[in-house]
């Protein structure tokens, strides 16, 4: 019975013992593990400090264009001839183009129209000559009682914007007339032509 509890408290001592050389261990373990760590980052903040530093970015600064420079040397050199008494040359100056302007003659323009050629061309056309008997002295137009010509009925002959001659209403039919160019109204030069156009007759330019 005493062998059996010596046995068993000896066993008890050998479990605590190798409990606590256990513990010991694990503790050191443990110290050595942090001081490892500790001399890695002070290695590390070594290396951080030892790192050369960076060199600073190269600016680019733009140049000058050639026209600024032109300008410049320009002032330069007036201040130079001011200071020197000498004459400045004149600035260097591009021309510039000018836009081509189609100039219109004004020879080749017909001349305003006068009040009376304005009155001439603003009267409405009652008929038209058709046939122009020169040697009778009559023409034959193509309007008549429809356009309630008559006999005796006066009107003017009209080419463009001027009065050429004047007739006189012999013989009116339905749709034609017969006119007996009024002696003298007919301009020198001037001959009536198939086309012209009957007006009512004007008073004479004063």
């Amino acid at each position: 019975m005493k062998l059996t509890h010596l046995a068993l408290v000896m066993t008890i001592g050998l479990l605590g013992l190798t409990s606590w050389l256990a513990w010991q261990q694990h503790n050191e373990a443990t110290g050595w593990r942090n001081q490892l760590e500790l001399a890695r980052i002070q290695q590390q903040g070594a290396q951080q400090v030892a790192q050369p530093v960076e060199a600073p970015q190269e600016i680019n600064v733009p140049t000058a264009s050639p026209e600024i420079d032109a300008k410049e040397t320009q002032v330069v050199a007036t201040q130079l001839a001011k200071g020197a008494g000498t004459p400045v040359p004149p600035p260097i100056t591009t021309p510039v183009a000018k836009p081509h302007v189609n100039m219109v003659d004004s020879a080749s323009l017909p001349p305003p129209l006068t009040p009376r050629q304005r009155q001439v061309l603003a009267m409405p056309a009652i008929a038209r000559v058709k046939e122009y008997h020169k040697d009778n002295g009559f023409i034959l137009v193509d309007a008549g009682k429809n356009k309630k010509l008559e006999n005796g009925m006066t009107f003017a002959l009209r080419r463009q914007n001027a009065i050429i001659g004047r007739i006189k209403i012999g013989e009116s039919e339905d749709k034609e007339s017969i006119g007996d160019v009024v002696p003298r109204s007919v301009p020198p030069g001037v001959t009536i032509e198939v086309g012209d156009e009957l007006i009512q007759d004007l008073p004479p330019e004063s």
